[in-house]
């Protein structure tokens, strides 16, 4: 986690308790594709997810308007992150997405139907 504080990330209790529970575990859902998005493989590191990327995920604090802490990679292409209140943000190239809580946030990856409601683009 120092790693990612160099690069901005503010480090704090809840990133630390989920990443001791989740780290290192990789969420693949069965169904190749959603209504809403592809399913895909989910790894729980935040140093696959976020190094020297700082600057992309620089519109979820803004509209989080709080700290963050990238959880992982999720289909290559999205940056989950965490806010200190345990809430879940996705960005990705379609802009920053409020998932919700953490089993939200694994729900969301396993089924892949909740519906997509993008905060900025």
């Amino acid at each position: 986690m120092s790693a990612l504080t160099i690069e901005g990330y503010e480090d704090f209790a809840v990133a630390r308790n989920v990443l001791a529970e989740l780290g290192d575990l990789t969420v693949w859902a069965g169904k190749s594709r959603g209504p809403n998005y592809p399913n895909g493989e989910m790894i729980f590191d935040p140093l696959l997810a976020a190094w020297d990327d700082f600057d992309r995920v620089f519109a979820a604090i803004e509209v989080s308007q709080t700290s963050i802490f990238p959880l992982g990679l999720w289909r290559n292409d999205m940056t989950p992150l965490i806010t200190p209140k345990g809430e879940v943000f996705a960005v990705g190239v379609f802009g920053v997405w409020r998932v919700g809580s953490v089993e939200e946030f694994i729900n969301a990856i396993v089924y892949a139907d909740r519906p997509i409601q993008v905060l900025s683009r």
